[in-house]
């Protein structure tokens, strides 16, 4: 099975990276965890306002390289074909608020030893989530999202989520204020590394008590699936636990909270849990400026149960090629997590890092992971939109398959609007990922295409 042979461009996300006080590192409940629940204004409303639903549609022709191919054994040159298109947006009412989105996509590319079913791969995303206020005390809300993709979703995966080099995870994907964490970082599905179909759902609901003006406690479950193909690890994952919320002042919030999580690896092992604490604060420094900082610890405890091969002597005095272990394995380790946003009407940056347990990427089992991201996209004038990114993702295994894997990209896009909705794209970027024991691989790419969306000024993503 080989490395992935389609690279793109990952978090491109139609508005700013979502990172609200109270959620996860991710839909998955993994990363460095929720710390505490966000609150509702003073007056009971949502915080947030609806924009509408947009839908978008786009098609791309792009040429990639793999710079390494010859030390692969590898085609290097490939021409590949892309259509996508999905809708999302966010609707607030007087007390509430619905999230909804929709993703699809499909990429044909002229891979001579592909088999046909590998020519073609596909993507559909969906997340739906909706937060109400009951009274003056007690708010609730639910979120889930799932969906089939060759090659998974979210910062570091396979495909840049789509499959569309320049389109990037989340876009439509808007993550507004009905509780639904930021797909491009949901911890579960987020760093394929292989082309494999992943089909994945996570789901979370959560409760909050305001017990004064200033202080409220609350409590949230969840859980999430995946299913590999190619032989990959399925997760069945199970995760709970409790906050706390205080507004020190009308821009700042500091909480804490605590969460446990069980891990099953299914056909494999299971008995893997994660116990993490956190405390963080969250501050805005100007009405387009947001910074939230987070730090804590995690507790890794599994129980794994295997077999071991016998040396050849051994094994033939015993009448046994193999017997079974039992490994026992406990580790502590920081957790943290720093974001800052920076938007207005027309623009948005965003940079962060996240360090926490998660769940593996089909080839690693329980690990702890490393993230960095950055996007920022912006107008020149009235027809151009500038967009760039760059994000590096680090998973080291901790249970059973005790290895590391690295992926980088970067890249950037820009847009002319011809008339109307309709602006041409083009886009060009690298990546590259690395298992340790095993080889690397370098890709570059550039591309052009087509993009509509309804609305005003240049495309930026």
């Amino acid at each position: 099975m080989k490395l992935i042979l389609l690279l793109g461009i990952a978090a491109l996300a139609c508005g700013p990276m979502q990172a609200q006080f109270g959620d996860s590192g991710g839909v998955g409940g993994f990363g460095s965890g929720p710390v505490g629940q966000s609150q509702m204004d003073q007056s009971g409303n949502n915080l947030s306002q609806g924009i509408g639903f947009l839908p978008w549609l786009s098609v791309n022709g792009n040429y990639s390289r793999t710079l390494n191919a010859d030390q692969l054994g590898i085609q290097g040159d490939r021409f590949m074909g892309s259509a996508a298109g999905g809708i999302g947006g966010t609707k607030s009412w007087e007390n509430s608020s619905l999230t909804a989105g929709y993703l699809g996509s499909g990429t044909y590319n002229n891979l001579s030893f592909a088999r046909s079913a590998e020519r073609w791969r596909q993507s559909h995303v969906v997340n739906l989530g909706y937060g109400r206020q009951l009274n003056q005390r007690w708010q609730f809300r639910v979120s889930s999202f799932g969906g089939l993709s060759d090659g998974g979703f979210g910062i570091g995966s396979a495909y840049g989520s789509t499959g569309i080099p320049g389109l990037g995870g989340g876009f439509g994907l808007d993550t507004g204020s009905g509780g639904l964490e930021d797909p491009n970082q949901n911890g579960l599905v987020d760093n394929e590394l292989l082309s494999s179909r992943v089909k994945f759902y996570a789901g979370r609901g959560a409760v909050s008590y305001r017990v004064s003006e200033r202080l409220s406690v609350g409590a949230y479950g969840g859980a999430s699936f995946a299913r590999r193909t190619n032989g990959l690890n399925g997760l069945n994952s199970y995760n709970g636990g409790t906050g706390a919320t205080y507004q020190l002042t009308r821009t700042t919030q500091v909480g804490a909270n605590y969460t446990r999580t069980n891990l099953d690896y299914v056909g494999f092992f299971g008995g893997v849990h994660f116990d993490s604490a956190a405390v963080g604060v969250q501050k805005e420094l100007s009405q387009r400026m947001r910074i939230m900082l987070q730090g804590g610890a995690s507790r890794l405890s599994s129980t794994f149960i295997g077999s071991t091969p016998l040396a050849p002597d051994l094994a033939a005095l015993l009448g046994v090629s193999n017997v079974l272990e039992v490994k026992q394995t406990k580790r502590i380790t920081a957790s943290g997590r720093a974001v800052l946003t920076y938007n207005t009407p027309s623009s948005h940056f965003n940079v962060g890092y996240d360090h926490g347990l998660a769940p593996g990427n089909g080839l690693l089992y329980a690990s702890i992971r490393d993230v960095v991201n950055f996007g920022y996209g912006f107008p020149v004038g009235q027809k151009i939109g500038i967009n760039f990114v760059a994000n590096y993702y680090r998973m080291s295994g901790q249970v059973a398959v005790l290895r590391n894997s690295q992926s980088a990209q970067g890249g950037a896009m820009a847009s002319y609007r011809l008339f109307r909705s309709v602006s041409a794209t083009m886009q060009g970027g690298y990546r590259y990922i690395s298992i340790s024991g095993s080889k690397q691989q370098r890709d570059a790419y550039v591309g052009i295409g087509l993009a509509w969306r309804p609305a005003d000024g240049p495309f930026i993503f």
